[in-house]
């Protein structure tokens, strides 16, 4: 191991701690900060809010595939620890989710049929290069696989 202790401190370095705080906030810089409020506010029970952030930043058929699997997840969950009434409203939410994606498939598909199947079949990179298709079978959402799209 290197002895530091006669090496230069950054302190005695003109700018360094500017160079700090500049690599602090790489660090923390969020790439799509409208899909993680997306993914908290699912997490967090609101609704309302998720529907509002869905709109904003691309993505939005991988968001409300996303939003399917979690809350139906998250339903399941509480269903089998007998908090019936709140899984009852995720389950709905799901329900809800589930409903847009289609709509939203449905309407790209009557544009255009070949961009639509791009959309499904698209790596998407924020979202650990699945595509849409897959996001779909994950989270077992039939109608949209049934589509005449896929």
């Amino acid at each position: 191991m290197r002895d530091m202790s006669n090496s230069p401190r950054d302190d005695n370095i003109p700018g360094a701690e500017e160079d700090d705080d500049q690599n602090i906030m790489n660090v923390h810089c969020f790439t799509q900060p409208f899909d993680d409020l997306f993914i908290w506010a699912i997490l967090t029970k609101r609704h309302d809010m998720a529907l509002l952030l869905w709109g904003h930043g691309p993505g939005a058929l991988a968001k409300a595939l996303v939003a399917v699997k979690l809350n139906s997840y998250l339903a399941q969950e509480l269903i089998s620890t007998e908090k019936t009434n709140m899984g009852t409203e995720f389950q709905m939410f799901s329900e809800e989710w589930e409903n847009l994606s289609l709509e939203l498939l449905d309407s790209c598909f009557k544009q255009d049929p070949k961009i639509a199947r791009q959309l499904l079949t698209m790596e998407l990179d924020h979202w650990s290069k699945q595509t849409c298709l897959t996001l779909a079978v994950m989270a077992n959402h039939r109608m949209l696989l049934g589509h005449p799209c896929c």
